[in-house]
């Protein structure tokens, strides 16, 4: 039998390799091995899960450290067993037979609950990454994947939740390839493979996503239109403020300075801004940000909980509070997201720019502006969405 290849040499690093050289190698050979651009899909595929192996043992500082202690373990028994093929043959044949034979007889038994007891820890920690993708609590989550995955290597539900969780904190190489590894134990998962699909189509997918030089020229021109727009429509609002509206003078004295101009700005600059972010792919698809997949306690059924919801209702009344509560939230859950992030930066640079045109109660947009913006940035959110580049 050959010697095993360590995860060194099957990355094709050193030793002392540090994380970016890892990552480095790793995207280079994600491009040559990865089943769907490999010309050999069979060679592709074993090739493949070698590579994700090693790639997910090495970037862990953690299981790096146990790993390389293993290497040094390896070579003590691989010496120990050198040196002791250099004695008789009598000598390992006398003891052999010396062994006590009652061992086998219960060696089925010890090996039927030592199964039965794996896979008990196997549900366990399956329940409690459910649990804590529920709860948002991803480093929980990948934790308790991981601990799966070491005890039942060919557990798919475990590489599913884990790309979950990586696609979530847009760590998307990982995330393919912890699809790809479900995929290939279970080829007949369709939902897998449309999660594959759709991040190999996405730009933000190091490995594979290469921008088109024509879809790149056309956003060129939409951000060039959008921030022209954007720019004309605030300098309309400082030459043209417009009349307070006397129904909110009435009803809602604390925005009666706002005049219908004021509320249009708002309003499209939000909408330009969420088409452009969007366009862009500066910000991922609404769906995967606002409605959140998650699964049942029982983990039995897929249901959705809409956090975009909450932003909405929030936001009617304060869009500082929204963001401000999210962003607890988030901490606390080690869950905010990047897309959600950059909404709230570019409402709060929008509601800025208003507010400082608006002479007659700028102080009023400032504190009250960011909740029409956000909205309406939501909304063009969703219409960007629809001319996303698939």
């Amino acid at each position: 039998m050959g010697e095993q290849k360590s995860y060194y040499d099957i990355l094709g690093v050193a030793l002392d390799a540090s994380e970016l050289e890892i990552k480095k190698r790793y995207r280079v050979l994600v491009r040559r091995y990865h089943p769907d651009v490999a010309t050999d899909k069979e060679s592709a595929k074993s090739a493949f899960l070698e590579i994700t192996e090693a790639y997910n043992t090495l970037i862990n500082p953690n299981k790096r450290l146990i790993y390389d202690a293993s290497l040094v373990t390896r070579t003590f028994k691989t010496n120990k067993s050198a040196s002791a093929s250099t004695a008789p043959k009598q000598e390992r044949a006398g003891q052999s037979q010396s062994r006590p034979s009652r061992e086998s007889t219960y060696s089925g038994n010890r090996s039927n609950t030592n199964y039965a007891t794996t896979g008990a820890r196997v549900q366990s920690a399956l329940r409690h990454a459910r649990r804590t993708f529920v709860g948002g609590q991803l480093f929980l989550t990948i934790d308790a994947c991981r601990e799966v995955i070491g005890l039942d290597p060919r557990n798919v539900d475990a590489h599913v939740l884990l790309g979950d969780v990586y696609r979530i904190q847009n760590r998307y190489d990982e995330a393919i390839a912890m699809y790809t590894i479900a995929a290939q134990l279970d080829p007949r998962n369709v939902e897998v493979q449309t999660k594959i699909d759709k991040l190999l189509r996405s730009d933000h997918v190091s490995a594979l996503g290469e921008i088109n030089e024509r879809q790149a020229s056309l956003r060129m021109g939409l951000n060039f239109i959008g921030f022209a727009m954007i720019g004309a429509l605030l300098l309309w609002l400082s030459m043209g403020p417009g009349k307070p509206i006397r129904w909110f003078g009435y009803h809602l004295p604390i925005i009666d300075g706002w005049s219908t101009n004021l509320i249009l700005v708002l309003a499209f600059t939000g909408i330009l801004a969420g088409i452009i972010l969007s366009v862009n792919c500066w910000i991922r698809e609404i769906d995967d940000e606002l409605i959140f997949p998650s699964i049942s306690a029982s983990g039995m059924k897929q249901v959705s909980y809409p956090i975009g919801l909450l932003l909405v209702i929030l936001s009617l009344f304060n869009f500082y509070a929204a963001a401000g509560i999210y962003l607890i939230i988030g901490l606390l859950q080690e869950s905010i997201s990047g897309s959600i992030f950059r909404t709230f930066a570019a409402t709060v640079l929008l509601t800025l720019a208003a507010a400082a045109v608006y002479n007659s109660a700028g102080r009023e947009v400032l504190l009250f502006g960011g909740n029409v913006v956000f909205l309406a940035l939501l909304l063009g959110w969703g219409i960007g969405d629809l001319f996303r580049a698939n």
